[in-house]
């Protein structure tokens, strides 16, 4: 969604303090569809190590499951895998769905991996606020140490451009997944796992989306359920430094 040009002038205000280091609404906007259909291209060797990926994370056995998942993501350009019942995504996705959700030991042995190839690439992308560096990192390295500060990255790029959904995306997949899910079982929704990015600094970010979207409803809504859980949370916003809510009630 666009939004004016002043309002985008104030927004961009409102962001611009934020650090590099930092960067509800809907995750796959941007992502990748879940594909509901039988005649699809199935790769069945990627879909037979899927089984073995379980069994290996169930055992605590992280490195060997991180093979097979490696293995699994290398399968050739336009096959797909199930996800579940009638339901298909690229092998990467599925990769990244599974490591999103390991505990740490099991993230340490994926990051042991995957940091040290995209090291380069991040660094590059951070530096020079290459979309296309941090896209690459998020959709292949989407678990890794650093892809975190990708996203966040990637949210202000939309936001400075006008594309608040984009931005509301990439935001939303630095909060945290509730509930409990089954190791080496696919998440339900792609979440990163151990962001660096405070809470509070990432919900009040989008709220200050919905403010830059004229959704002020929404945004007094977002901003009342935010006093609620972060009444004293401060930081950056809006080249101020202060407590959230206070800054926030400001701009609506």
């Amino acid at each position: 969604m666009r939004f004016p040009t002043a309002v985008t002038v104030l927004l961009l205000l409102l962001v611009s303090a934020v650090s590099p280091l930092l960067a509800q609404g809907t995750d796959d906007r941007l992502g990748e569809r879940v594909v509901e259909s039988a005649s699809l291209d199935v790769d069945s060797r990627a879909t037979k190590l899927t089984s073995s990926v379980r069994e290996e994370f169930r055992a605590g056995e992280w490195e060997r499951g991180v093979e097979r998942l490696r293995e699994i993501a290398t399968s050739p350009e336009g096959k797909l895998v199930p996800l579940g019942p009638r339901r298909y995504v690229r092998p990467q996705r599925l990769v990244n769905l599974t490591v999103a959700g390991l505990p740490a030991d099991g993230l340490a042995a994926y990051r042991k991996v995957v940091d040290p190839a995209f090291r380069e690439l991040v660094e590059r992308g951070l530096r020079d606020r290459d979309e296309r560096a941090l896209r690459r990192v998020v959709e292949e390295a989407f678990a890794s140490s650093r892809a975190d500060e990708a996203l966040w990255l990637l949210g202000q790029l939309a936001f400075e451009r006008g594309d608040t959904d984009a931005a509301r995306e990439h935001w939303t997949r630095l909060l945290p997944l509730p509930g409990e899910f089954e190791v080496g079982e696919p998440l339900p929704r792609l979440r990163y796992p151990d962001s660096d990015v405070p809470v509070p600094r990432v919900l009040a970010s989008l709220v200050a989306v919905s403010i830059a979207e004229g959704r002020l409803d929404r945004a007094r809504r977002e901003l009342t359920s935010f006093a609620a859980r972060h009444a004293d949370a401060e930081g950056p916003l809006g080249g101020r430094t202060g407590r959230y809510v206070e800054l926030l009630s400001d701009l609506i």
